[in-house]
């Protein structure tokens, strides 16, 4: 999904590894990554039926089912359909806002600690480059981090 256009499409990733990001003074900025098993769309764009602010990329080969926005909004009227997509809304809050308080209260240090712990299959599918994006550095600051922590792991 391209920024400026209008999701049209809730999608469903079955495999692969996605990166959501936006594009500021010419450089991409990494805002998270998506792995399978997950439901994913550009929230605002939509629900809103507005241009997306963000772009949606496959950083590996990716197995995706996608269901357009009309039947999606055919499909609320099923009990269970609506009752996923509250749900399916209500983790991509608590996961943005988890994102948010990170970025926030974390260095970017403590942050790649975090994936280490939390998601260490991630930092071996995901290029540097956007790793260092992700965590709001140059790629310079993340091989000094990667470094130190070589050397002090605790």
């Amino acid at each position: 999904m391209e920024e400026g256009s209008v999701c049209n499409h809730l999608r469903f990733l079955e495999s692969g590894l996605l990166r959501f990001f936006i594009w500021k003074d010419g450089e991409t900025v990494t805002k998270f990554f998506t792995e399978a098993p997950y439901m994913f769309t550009s929230q605002r764009s939509f629900n809103k039926r507005e241009t997306a602010r963000e772009n949606i990329a496959a950083l590996e080969d990716s197995v995706v089912w996608e269901i357009r926005y009309e039947d999606h909004k055919a499909l609320l009227q099923l009990g269970v359909w609506n009752e996923l997509a509250a749900k399916v809304t209500q983790e991509v809050q608590f996961f943005t806002e988890n994102i948010l308080e990170d970025l926030q209260n974390e260095t970017a240090e403590n942050r790649y600690r975090s994936l280490l712990t939390n998601r260490p299959q991630l930092l071996q599918r995901v290029p540097l480059k956007h790793l260092a994006s992700y965590l709001g550095i140059t790629q310079q600051s993340l091989s000094r981090i990667r470094k130190n922590l070589s050397r002090n792991p605790n």
